[in-house]
Formats: structure tokens, sequence, C-alpha cells
């Protein structure tokens, strides 16, 4: 049976690093890799191939993001929560502009508390309690109150399978859609270029 949650209750959330100055990619110089709130793309992903690398003026490393860590845009349009899954030579941190969710242990699973987010239960919630009028934002005290409908361990290990199924044949099929695109453009500019 599902219980109603505030999710204060079944995970931490705190900001991300704050950072006083303009965000400078430090290129090779930089100490960590910065995800930004552009970071993370209105379906959840995160991009994770061009990242700024900085110093911050402060220690990161109680900043450091762990695997199964949440992020999330702070600021609308859409409010997207992506799972960090880990760096590949440097640490992460995020900035103040994403919330860092971590679940409590045995209480719920990253993976369905992100989806929870992302799905419209959760953005709904999101677009009802949002401050502001032109750049919509969701402060650290609405976020805890949100409620999250927790169901069993198998239930939640349910929908994150179904949920990682259909995100992998949706990869497949953006895929098979560039790929189309490539072939179109080239026939057309090539029947431009040569005229038959």
């Amino acid at each position: 049976m599902s219980v109603i949650v505030r999710l204060e209750e079944i995970a931490d959330i705190r900001l991300g690093m704050p950072f006083k100055t303009a965000i400078k990619d430090l290129g090779d110089d930089g100490k960590c890799y910065l995800i930004q709130t552009k970071d993370i793309d209105t379906e959840g992903l995160l991009r994770m191939d061009e990242l700024a690398r900085v110093s911050p003026p402060v220690d990161p490393k109680k900043h450091y993001l762990q695997a199964g860590d949440i992020l999330l845009r702070l600021r609308g349009p859409v409010f997207a929560a992506g799972m960090f899954t880990g760096s590949k030579k440097l640490p992460s941190v995020t900035s103040n502009q994403n919330a860092i969710i971590k679940c409590k242990e045995n209480d719920v699973l990253p993976d369905y508390l992100q989806w929870y987010i992302n799905s419209p239960l959760g953005q709904d919630y999101f677009n009802r309690m949002s401050e502001g009028t032109n750049i919509t934002k969701v402060s650290l005290k609405t976020l805890s109150d949100m409620e999250i409908k927790l169901p069993p361990i198998e239930v939640q290990n349910n929908i994150v399978r179904i949920k990682n199924n259909w995100e992998k044949q949706r990869d497949i099929h953006r895929k098979i859609i560039n790929n189309g695109n490539l072939l179109y453009l080239n026939i057309c500019f090539k029947l431009l270029k040569e005229g038959n």
C-alpha cells in the first residue's frame, strides 16, 4: 500500500555551491566539474559532455556530488530533476541554482524519486507552488514540503524498470530520427548542388 510522505521525510535536501562571481570555465586548470541548470535538460537528463571546469574560492570537498544524488533545477519554466551517476576524471559540484536531493536509505529508490519529480504529479506541484511571474522559482521550503506518493519498494522497482526501458527505446528513436535528418539533408544538398 502506498503512503503519502513529505520529501524532507525521505530525503536530505540542500542547495548546491554558491558562486559569488560569474562562472568561468578554467579548462585544464579547473579542480572540479560544475553542473549548472543549463546542463539539466527539460526531460531530466544530465548533459555531462561539456561541463565547465572550475576552482571554487572555498574548499569544495563538502559540496562534491555522489552517485544517486538528484539535481533539481530551482528555476522554471520546467523544474526538471536529473540523476547524477558519477564524473569522468574529476569530482563534480553544482551551483546553488540547483537543489541536491539525497535519498535516505531504505525509504525510497533515487530513480523512483527522480521519476516522480519529473512526472506530471511532480510538475503540477511545482507549477502550483512556484513563485514569480517572469522567471518562476521554487524555494527549498516548498521543495521540502512536496508530498510524494511512496509505494512499496517492489512497485518502485517496477516503475523504474519501465522508465528505464522507455528511455532506452526513446534514445533509439532519437538516433533513428537524427540519422534520417542527416540523410535527408545530404540528399537535398546534393540535389541542390548537382541539380540531378
